[in-house]
């Protein structure tokens, strides 16, 4: 199942953060292993060497963009399986590192996807915008291609 360009994500703004939410015609044991799991992420994020493990260090890489290495640090502090997964992000050492929450809830075999992006008062001005555009919304629609797919 294609995806359609009308797709609603749902957008709430929060006091340094950012609440994106996109329902998805997928269960969530598939949205899970979509968003938890090394080859998951890779499908619609980034290439990564990410492990389900609290405490364990990953990255997140990509082609390199102007000033940035095309490097993303990030951390596991949060796992809940299937319904919660959180950790840091971390594009430069110069910066302090945000946290990305993604939570799912059943909805009748349908599953909504939340992506909580937070501690975005320690990033530059602009910065914070460029993020929510990629990841907030590029990659929500992308992930939703992946889920939907038969």
């Amino acid at each position: 199942m294609s995806l359609s360009p009308e797709r609603s994500i749902n957008y709430r703004e929060e006091p340094h953060a950012i609440r994106r939410a996109i329902f998805l015609d997928a269960p969530v044991p598939r949205v899970w292993k979509a968003v938890a799991t090394s080859e998951g992420l890779a499908s619609w994020l980034m290439p990564n060497d990410f492990q389900p493990v609290v405490g364990i260090r990953f990255s997140f890489k990509t082609k390199p963009q102007g000033d940035w290495n095309g490097v993303v640090e990030c951390e596991v502090t949060e796992l809940e399986e299937p319904a919660r997964l959180a950790f840091t992000w971390c594009e430069t050492p110069a910066v302090a590192p945000t946290l990305v929450t993604f939570e799912l809830h059943d909805l009748d075999g349908k599953t909504e996807f939340c992506l909580v992006h937070s501690g975005w008062e320690k990033l530059p001005a602009g910065h914070a915008s460029l993020l929510d555009q990629g990841l907030g919304c590029k990659m929500l629609r992308r992930l939703a291609e992946v889920v939907e797919q038969v």
